[in-house]
């Protein structure tokens, strides 16, 4: 066990306790109680998912879609992670498939939509406003079912970065 958020102390009184009672056979059956003082903080995992989509859709697409004008509030939002820059950019699936898969959307306005699992995030593309999650807001409800078309893109396994490219 190592990291910063462990009290090695803490970690070595527990397991000495536990292994003293298990080897003894002095166990009472009484329960044990372990606590966590770290917290879960859903939107700092929805933040790790913006994360990787925007690292899925770098290796895709290259520098040129990364650093478009408006892929910037998602950069900025990933490197303020306590701040809220943007919101509505995570979406939780339904389907039981724990898949991954990359699309460009067309409609109802120009997208990409990473799907992680069970969360599907949502970039800008190219051409979609430079208001791109205001408008995004506006558009799909909050819990609403998000309806869309376009057309898949193969997923990368390597830096493809096919914008570049061209």
């Amino acid at each position: 066990m190592g990291g910063a958020n462990n009290n090695f102390r803490a970690v070595e009184r527990i397991a000495g306790y536990v292994q003293e009672h298990a080897r003894e056979n002095t166990w009472t059956g009484g329960d044990l109680v372990i606590t966590s003082q770290a917290r879960y903080n859903p939107r700092l995992a929805l933040i790790g998912d913006l994360r990787a989509a925007f690292l899925v859709a770098f290796a895709a697409f290259g520098y040129r879609y990364a650093l478009d004008q408006r892929l910037r509030p998602v950069r900025q939002q990933i490197l303020n992670p306590d701040a809220k820059l943007i919101d509505g950019w995570g979406v939780t699936l339904t389907q039981p498939e724990d898949d991954q898969s990359l699309l460009l959307l067309t409609e109802p306005i120009p997208a990409v939509l990473v799907k992680l699992g069970r969360i599907a995030v949502l970039l800008p593309w190219l051409d979609s406003p430079l208001n791109f999650y205001d408008v995004l807001a506006t558009t799909y409800r909050p819990n609403g079912p998000l309806q869309g078309s376009g057309q898949e893109v193969e997923w990368p396994t390597t830096l493809e970065m096919v914008l570049d490219l061209q």
